[in-house]
This record gives structure tokens, C-alpha cells and sequence, in this order.
């Protein structure tokens, strides 16, 4: 099974193939990945079943590149945080001061600034946050799937532990630990945070079709804002409300000055 051909898609195919991704974003997350036929699918994208498989071979395929997506959005985003916003927790003197609390919660501000920022994406979702629980599940069961999985993750790691070390360094300040095992620790303590807040009945309150196609439309544009003022009310692709809390304090244990 060729899950990642090398021969790069027409603008066309593109748009035809972000658009079937963006559905799947919505629908396997109302229904699971095994669940949602891919006759749903292409129902939900607006899309006939020759359209689908003229882009993907099969449903594995399809989530190998949901996946690669995702990274490709959740790296840029944070870069793109990284680099521009305004840090004003780092200056000269809050660097340079000798009172290690000032220095943590300093640091701690600047930390809430680049993740608040960051959830603007579509990879903080509701939607996303449940399909990614699902893929994580069904890589389980695809060793195809799941290898790529992996290597995707790895490459999101080291990226982001890039990023980290920045804005850390602009503290003077350094993890206690490798700098990707605490990516690591703190992106699952994020998880597990974002799944837990997730609303009640969210699933079952949402459109369906969701307003997919305002995915669709930023899938080949990492890092591109994801507007979500005009979604219904009950829509899957709203940023999850997760408390901030436990990844900070996680932050706070793994660093030193």
C-alpha cells in the first residue's frame, strides 16, 4: 500500500483533495474514523465517490495526510507565534532580574501568550481534538498507518522543541531535561487537557454537514488564520476552551535560570 506517492497534485487535485480532508476533519469526529463510509464523506465534502478515489487509494491513505496536515498547521502556527508576537514578559529587566519568582512568572505569562495565540488554529478544534484521539486509536490497529504516524509526531517534536528553546531562551532559561522529552510531556498534558474540556453533547449538537469547507479552504496554508466568528453556534470547529493551567505549571517544573 503506497500511502505518501511522491508525484506532487495539480492545484486542482489540490483543492478537490483539501476539501475531502476538510470534511473528514468534521465527519470522523462526529462518527469515528471505522464508522463514517466513505460514501458519507464525500457527501459531507460535496463530492462524488470518483473524486475520492481519484485522490486517495483508500481511507488509510486519507489519514496519513490528515495527519500530515495537522503537523504542517500545529508547526507553523506555533513558529509563526513565536516570531511575532509581542513579548513583553522578556525585556532587559524582567530577564535580567535576580528574584527567581519574578523570572517564573514572567515566564509563565509569556508561555499563556504563545499558547492562547496558537489556538486560533483549526488543529485546536473540537473537532480535531476528537479526530486526532481517533486516528491515535486507529494507528493502532494500521501498522502502515501507524509508522507514519510516528515519524509525523517525531518531526513535530523536534520542530516545537525548536520553537520552545526560543522563547525560553528570551528568559535565560534553559529545561532540566532533554528539551523534546519535555515537548513531550507538556503536548500530552495538553491533550489530555483539551479532551477533558471538551463540551458535553458537543457531538451531538453539531451540523451536520459542519462548515467543513472553511477548513478546506486553509489546508494548504499552514499557519493561515482560521476565522471562526461566522460558524454556527454548535459547530465542531470551534477552539476547545481548555484550561491553561496544568501545561503552565508543568512549564514552571521542567525549567531552570
Amino acid at each position: 500500500m503506497t500511502l505518501h506517492p511522491g508525484v506532487a497534485p495539480t492545484a486542482r487535485r489540490q483543492r478537490t483533495r483539501n476539501r475531502l480532508l476538510g470534511a473528514a476533519v468534521t465527519a470522523f469526529a462526529r462518527n469515528g474514523i471505522v464508522s463514517t463510509p466513505i460514501e458519507e464523506l464525500c457527501e459531507e465534502a460535496g463530492m462524488t465517490r470518483g473524486a475520492f478515489y481519484s485522490n486517495f487509494t483508500s481511507t488509510d491513505e486519507l489519514v496519513v495526510n490528515l495527519i500530515d496536515c495537522a503537523v504542517e498547521h500545529t508547526i507553523a502556527g506555533i513558529r509563526g507565534v513565536i516570531a511575532t508576537t509581542e513579548d513583553t514578559y522578556s525585556t532587559d529587566q524582567a530577564t535580567h532580574t535576580s528574584d527567581p519568582s519574578t523570572r517564573f512568572i514572567n515566564l509563565r505569562k509569556s508561555a499563556k501568550t504563545a499558547f492562547t495565540t496558537q489556538r486560533l488554529g483549526w488543529t485546536t478544534s473540537v473537532a480535531w481534538t476528537i479526530t486526532e484521539a481517533e486516528i491515535e486509536l486507529y494507528s493502532i490497529r494500521n501498522p502502515d498507518v501507524r509508522e507514519r504516524y510516528l515519524e509525523l509526531q517525531n518531526a513535530q517534536v523536534r520542530a516545537v522543541g525548536v520553537e520552545v528553546e526560543q522563547l525560553l531562551a528570551r528568559h535565560g532559561a534553559r529545561t532540566t531535561i532533554p528539551i523534546q522529552t519535555a515537548i513531550r510531556h507538556l503536548a500530552a498534558t495538553d491533550i489530555r487537557t483539551a479532551r477533558q474540556s471538551i463540551p458535553p453533547r458537543a457531538v451531538e449538537l453539531a451540523p451536520t454537514p459542519d462548515a467543513s469547507e472553511l477548513v478546506s479552504h486553509i489546508m494548504g496554508k499552514p499557519g493561515a488564520a482560521f476565522d471562526t466568528s461566522k460558524l454556527p453556534e454548535h459547530s465542531l470547529l470551534h477552539p476547545v476552551e481548555r484550561d491553561l493551567g496544568p501545561v503552565l505549571d508543568l512549564l514552571s517544573m521542567m525549567v531552570e535560570f
